[in-house]
């Protein structure tokens, strides 16, 4: 099957990926078996008999009725079996393949009819229609051929270098489209590689030069690596979105070290083919580009500087694919070293194509449009929510320099759209990142009527960036902009049919997270409107407009900031119905931590602690029905800062519960409940906030303080920090009577050593001791007065872990 790839897929790829993928990997030699022997890639023995035989087919002298007919005769001859097996070959469907093949085995019965060339083409009529399996046999019948000592030596065809890029191509495909049939016997390059260690040992059993590994060979198991180094570099990607989890911790480990093989064994390969005196066939410029490319996907600055060693190698200096792989491995480092060199190789095609000074140039030659996309996108990856539109700012000069060119150059329309239009991907990118920017987010609105001036249609994409900076701008006037660019996408997809510019659920997800953001009491109403709609057209037939979790508890949130608890108590329970029951009409998402430590946090807010307990209460009845959700090391802790800012009576027993409860989770084995010492310390705040209390209950707290630190002291899991011993001597100043002096000086001296020993000692614990400690205690334990103290005074040993 042709495959022809699309501009956008183009700028996704690096150059060199795109062409080996469009005229080496997926392109399977699909002419016809005449324009392949002509080209000389099948071997000298009866290639000119063969093309004679397809020349005359071409112009018409035979027909293919009475092709088929005159080879249902025993005694049809050579010529007319090769013609018909030429027109099967063509056709690449499964069923001309199979009637190929059986020509093929018929010409095996005629000594001398059978060249490289018939088993190439039905190989090849099998690769594009897509069994490679059956490719993949023919070829091994060649080699169990030339391997029997039964068969005739002047039976025998060996298989030459073009039978096995083909097989190799073909295998290539199979894994694209995840044929099981193929991908299950092993890696790709494994495959691959296997076919060419046995045309090695053909080629030294012979000494056939056709049988030798060629260039194009050799080129195909180096995009095999870069196919298997594709594959590893997104799933690498995808762990690295999982590595909150610590049973994938492992594989993403394996992933990078086959990355690394995969790599090596690439470079190796090149170093070979380099290699003036092995018998490797020379490099050409489509093997550094592959390499360049395996290199471009490492995303580490060496490996791009690596790569840029190969550049003059390349016969044409400004060879528009080879700069381009190398501008990716750039591009791809995510920093701003690696987008400025970038930017600079980019300068350099675009000085040598001003020096060139010609209207019409090579396509081939200097920068095009996705060396520009390129660079322009080494400056998006590195840019970050909240940073200061550095990158953006880079990223939209590039795009400048595109619409410059565009409108002023004096090439040909077509040659202008090849070398200088931007897509609605740079734009979409470049909006994006104007939305991260958080301040500027005025500039992603104008580039989206600037793209609409300059009639580029921006996509569903597009749209959703700019709904995105409205909502981190955190503006007044956000929500309002966002609903009436929400409509307008609408309004478009009703009017034109256009699925490009319809929202999808990321679309209102940004446009509620702006109500979210906003300080307007009806913010939580008006989210929660379009998640009505969202859930309308759900029910009424668009099922992926599904809202899920996270747009519920964005919700939950609005409704819960605006002070609107009520209305945040009744999604969560519609959660929870439909969780219980499956009802779709309740909701259409199960409730998850978030939304109970949403609400949670919220009544902490507003010193609502026996509120946020009952949530946590609620939490607990729903898992218990449920066994579904249970709480985890944030709700716990947002229960006990809650607990230590609050007045409730005996909040640091009730802190220390949690705290208890939280532990015999993570023993029990619920690892993502495990207590930190923030956990801790919030407990010692807690009973250090209990000064208002009565006196039993102070004393109470002052224990708990006590028995918390020591707990910190002795576990392995947790360790005490300089706000442990901060808190601590808040706790014993608050809570010990000045009167009690030896308990003051037992409790602050023992709290104060253990800090000393730690070497946790700063001027804020200095200072809550000398604040918590009688004069002579100071006296003792640092030689000097109270006014007369200073840290640099002290011995080093004691601060020499503060600053760490």
């Amino acid at each position: 099957m042709k495959f022809r790839l699309s501009f956008a897929l183009l700028i996704s790829l690096s150059f060199s990926e795109a062409f080996l993928v469009s005229t080496q990997t997926t392109g399977l030699c699909r002419g016809s078996a005449h324009e392949l022997s002509v080209k000389g890639q099948f071997g000298r023995g009866g290639v000119e008999k063969l093309s004679a035989i397809a020349t005359k087919r071409q112009r018409g002298a035979i027909s293919k009725p009475s092709l088929v007919a005159a080879c249902s005769n025993k005694n049809c001859g050579v010529s007319k079996k090769t013609s018909l097996l030429i027109e099967y070959c063509n056709e690449g469907t499964v069923d001309a393949s199979k009637e190929a093949e059986k020509i093929l085995y018929r010409l095996e019965e005629m000594e001398g009819a059978l060249t490289a060339v018939h088993y190439a083409s039905v190989i090849n009529s099998w690769a594009n229609a897509g069994n490679t399996t059956r490719a993949l046999s023919v070829l091994n019948r060649m080699i169990r051929y030339q391997e029997s000592d039964e068969i005739s030596s002047k039976s025998v065809v060996l298989p030459n270098s073009h039978c096995y890029s083909i097989a190799m191509k073909a295998i290539i495909n199979s894994f694209k489209t995840r044929d099981q049939r193929i991908c299950s016997n092993g890696s790709l390059a494994e495959q691959c590689e296997n076919l060419v260690d046995k045309m090695k040992k053909i080629n030294e059993a012979t000494d056939e030069i056709d049988a030798r590994p060629n260039t194009v060979v050799f080129n195909t198991l180096l995009a095999a690596y870069s196919e298997d180094v594709t594959a590893l570099f997104l799933k690498r990607k995808m762990d690295d979105r999982k590595r909150l989890y610590p049973n994938v911790e492992g594989l993403s480990n394996a992933d990078d070290k086959a990355l690394k093989n995969l790599v090596g064994k690439a470079l190796d390969l090149l170093k070979e083919m380099e290699d003036k005196t092995s018998n490797f066939p020379d490099p050409d410029v489509y093997s550094y580009c592959t390499v360049i490319s395996i290199l471009a996907k490492c995303e580490d600055m060496e490996m791009a500087l690596l790569a840029e060693t190969y550049l003059p190698t390349v016969t044409n200096r400004y060879d528009t694919p080879t700069y381009n792989a190398l501008i990716s491995a750039y591009a791809n480092t995510g920093t701003i070293k690696g987008a400025e060199r970038a930017n600079a190789l980019l300068e350099e095609l675009e000085a040598a194509m001003i020096e060139a000074n010609s209207s019409v140039q090579p396509r081939n030659f200097g920068a095009n449009a996705i060396t520009y996309h390129n660079v322009l996108s080494g400056y998006i990856k590195t840019c970050k929510i909240g940073d200061d539109g550095y990158a953006a700012e880079k990223a939209e000069s590039i795009l400048n320099r595109m619409e410059e060119k565009l409108s002023s150059s004096k090439l040909t329309e077509e040659e202008k759209h090849y070398r200088y239009q931007p897509n609605v991907i740079a734009y979409s990118s470049i909006i994006d990142a104007w939305s991260k920017s958080g301040t500027k987010t005025d500039r992603a609105e104008a580039l989206l009527h600037r793209m609409e001036n300059k009639g580029i249609k921006p996509n569903v994409v597009t749209y959703t960036s700019v709904l995105t900076s409205f909502a981190r701008n955190d503006s007044i006037e956000g929500p309002s902009k966002a609903m009436e660019l929400l409509q307008h996408m609408s309004n478009l997809y009703i009017e034109t049919g256009d699925t490009s510019v319809k929202p999808n659920v990321i679309s209102y997800f940004a446009v509620i997270d702006c109500w979210c953001r906003c300080n307007v009491a009806k913010g939580g109403f008006e989210a929660e409107k379009l998640l009505q709609e969202m859930e309308k057209m759900y029910r009424h037939g668009d099922k992926k407009m599904r809202p899920d979790v996270r747009v519920y508890a964005r919700i939950i949130f609005a409704h819960a900031k605006s002070g609107n608890f009520d209305h945040a108590i009744n999604v969560l329970k519609r959660m929870e119905e439909f969780t219980l029951t499956g009802d779709e009409k309740y909701a259409l998402a199960k409730p998850n931590q978030v939304c109970y430590n949403t609400l949670i946090n919220a009544f902490g807010q507003r010193g609502k602690a026996k509120k946020a307990l009952g949530v946590l209460n609620q939490m607990d009845q729903f898992s218990s029905k449920s066994g579904g959700v249970v709480a985890d090391e944030r709700t716990f802790n947002a229960i006990i800062h809650v607990l230590s800012t609050s007045n409730l009576k005996g909040k640091a027993r009730k802190a220390l519960k949690i705290l208890e409860r939280l532990e015999n989770s993570h023993i029990d084995g619920d690892w993502t409940s495990s207590p930190s010492a923030r956990s801790y310390n919030m407990i010692i705040n807690a009973c250090s906030n209990s000064i208002k209390a009565d006196e039993q209950e102070r004393k109470e707290a002052l224990d708990i303080a006590f028995d918390v630190f020591f707990r910190m002291r002795s576990s392995l899991n947790v360790k005490t920090d300089r706000y442990t011993y901060i808190s601590m001597l808040k706790t014993c100043g608050k809570l010990i009577p000045k009167a009690s002096i030896e308990d003051r000086k037992l409790a602050v001296g023992t709290v104060f050593r253990a800090c000393c020993d730690e070497g946790l000692v700063d001027q804020q614990i200095l200072t809550n001791f000398l604040m918590a400690s009688p004069d002579d205690l100071i006296q003792a334990m640092l030689g000097q007065g109270r006014r007369t103290s200073c840290l640099a005074d002290l011995p080093k040993e004691w601060s020499d872990r503060s600053y760490k």
